[in-house]
């Protein structure tokens, strides 16, 4: 049983269920809750746990398997682009580890990758105003390599 998400992904499944054109109503009676909880939870007002957001998933024909939903950590992004696509691929550095490894390649349109865009900017911002300003690192002190850990010496 996955804990509580707070991902602000309940106006997204209002978004994408009208997409659809199925009815709050209709999608309530599936899920067994009531159409004043699934207000709430696609007004952002109210968490879904993940068992819920498996369900509504399924509902909406989302495929959404369950090593994709325990999520994957990634403290770096690179970003390359072409006139047709961005690749966006997350990896995970770890202390002592010298050879870092991409965990994840995600492939979008410009359109997309615009979209996306906006939706982390507009999320970093209610996230500033909700828990205070995220500190950046130094830009001129580059990446960590080393995470504070003992220097390598061959």
């Amino acid at each position: 049983n996955m804990s509580q998400i707070d991902l602000k992904i309940g106006p997204k499944i209002k978004a994408f269920r009208r997409q659809l054109g199925l009815q709050a109503n209709k999608l309530a009676e599936d899920l067994s809750i009531s159409p004043s909880y699934l207000n709430l939870i696609e007004s952002g007002k109210r968490k879904i746990d993940g068992d819920l957001l498996l369900s509504v998933c399924e509902k909406l024909n989302i495929e959404l398997s369950d090593t994709v939903a325990e999520g994957t950590y990634s403290n770096l992004a690179i970003i390359n682009h072409s006139p047709s696509e961005f690749v966006v691929d997350f990896i995970q550095m770890m202390p002592g580890i010298p050879k870092a490894k991409v965990k994840s390649r995600v492939i979008l349109t410009p359109q997309h990758a615009k979209r996306f865009m906006k939706a982390l900017s507009e999320n970093v911002r209610k996230f500033e105003n909700q828990h205070g300003e995220i500190k950046d690192i130094d830009p001129t002190k580059g990446i960590p390599m080393n995470f504070g850990g003992p220097t390598p010496i061959a």
